[in-house]
């Protein structure tokens, strides 16, 4: 199966949600089976009480997971007719379910997960019992189909939420690049996006999100404008976690960021996920996807998010050292504290200036020390800023 994705609902989605909901196939399994318009699906997706989701297949929307909270979490999925009995509708609820992470309602009702399913509907009863749901109840004769009175079944399980505390670190400079975005302005106006999707996408577990802003020697507008935004309170809207800056000297880069990030804070977090800010995480549930592949295999050293380089064209190998690209990605802190035991610090360079080598040296020290670099297992795990081709199968083209 190509790879699978929820996203967030738009009002830009309600035509293919009506295509969906008022297909007979669909209708025939639904309590409610009053057929809705494309202007009240608008009006319904604009509601603020409901997070749905597109279900997407390589990018092409095959379904809708409806999630509300309602004693609990209440969810239920559709998917299209036409791409039913491929395994979508499971793949989707293990999708949701790996996404889950601490939900900012009641602790009383946090972890209680349900759905509704008509007595009838054995292919759907059978998935939700192979996904763990447990029968929970009956409503008698609550809905009505051709002048017969059915019952409604209530099934339920209990989510426990991953424990632990893990860190994003994102390394910023608000001074002038060589590249997209070349100056302080761009810089604001990529930040401005990067926190708005560090609130609204769910990385599947408890995590902090550290920027840390290498410090430059122009003091403007839009430096000040920076640094204003990465110093405001953000509201993470489905997981638990905090969101601070922390300010340095602009020496090694980004590496010399990420190093200073986890020398302040290395006996806080359990797992580590390093970025430069140009990355811009899109997928749900993408923390836990990479902490599933460390713990599933304790020589995995290293899950990259944007790739491991690999040889390109007519090339038998690489040309460089094993690495990840960017040094994106997820490591244990038990690693990092062993390359800091043996090298004093995680690699950078220690004087201004760029240096190629750090992007290298940093996940090279990993491989060094007996360790593997892998691919994320997930695809479309982030987007570059305004970079509109595919750099790597993980990395979806640039979107406006």
């Amino acid at each position: 199966m190509a790879s699978m994705t929820l996203r967030p609902i738009t009002v830009d989605d309600a035509e293919f949600v009506c295509s969906v909901r008022n297909h007979p196939e669909t209708l025939r399994w639904l309590h409610d089976q009053t057929p809705y318009s494309a202007e009240h699906t608008r009006d319904w997706i604009g509601d603020l009480r409901l997070t749905w989701y597109i279900v997407e297949v390589g990018g092409q929307p095959v379904g809708y997971f409806r999630q509300v909270v309602d004693n609990g979490l209440k969810i239920g999925c559709d998917i299209h007719p036409r791409h039913r009995r491929r395994g979508y509708g499971e793949a989707a609820f293990r999708e949701y379910f790996r996404c889950l992470a601490n939900w900012a309602w009641s602790p009383t009702q946090r972890n209680r997960i349900w759905l509704e399913v008509l007595r009838d509907n054995m292919p759907a009863r059978h998935l939700y019992g192979k996904l763990g749901f447990q029968y929970e109840g009956c409503k008698r004769a609550c809905v009505w189909r051709n002048g017969v009175a059915i019952d409604s079944l209530v099934m339920s399980l209990i989510h426990e939420p991953k424990t632990g505390k893990n860190a994003k670190v994102i390394v910023t400079y608000l001074g002038p690049r060589r590249s997209e975005p070349r100056t302080p302005r761009d810089v604001c106006e990529m930040l401005d996006y990067l926190v708005e999707q560090e609130a609204r996408v769910d990385p599947g577990c408890p995590m902090d999100t550290i920027v840390v802003v290498n410090r430059s020697d122009r003091s403007d507008e839009w430096t000040h404008r920076g640094l204003a935004l990465l110093g405001r309170e953000v509201k993470f809207s489905a997981r638990s976690g905090r969101f601070f800056a922390m300010h340095r000297s602009n020496v090694g880069y980004s590496f010399g960021g990420y190093n200073d990030a986890f020398m302040v804070h290395r006996n806080e977090y359990d797992y580590w996920l390093f970025t430069e800010d140009d990355h811009i995480f899109i997928r749900y549930g993408y923390m836990q996807a990479a902490i599933d592949q460390l713990e599933a295999d304790r020589d995995i050293g290293f899950v990259a998010m944007v790739g491991v380089d690999k040889p390109h064209g007519r090339q038998k190998r690489s040309p460089y050292p094993p690495h990840a690209h960017g040094g994106v990605g997820v490591v244990p802190a038990r690693v990092l504290n062993e390359i800091v035991a043996s090298r004093g610090a995680l690699p950078h360079q220690r004087i201004h200036g760029y240096d190629f080598e750090g992007e290298i040296a940093f996940t090279n020290a990993i491989h060094e020390a007996g360790y593997k670099l892998v691919d994320c297992e997930l695809g479309d795990v982030c987007t570059n800023w305004k970079r509109k081709n595919r750099r790597t199968r993980l990395v979806r083209p640039w979107r406006e």
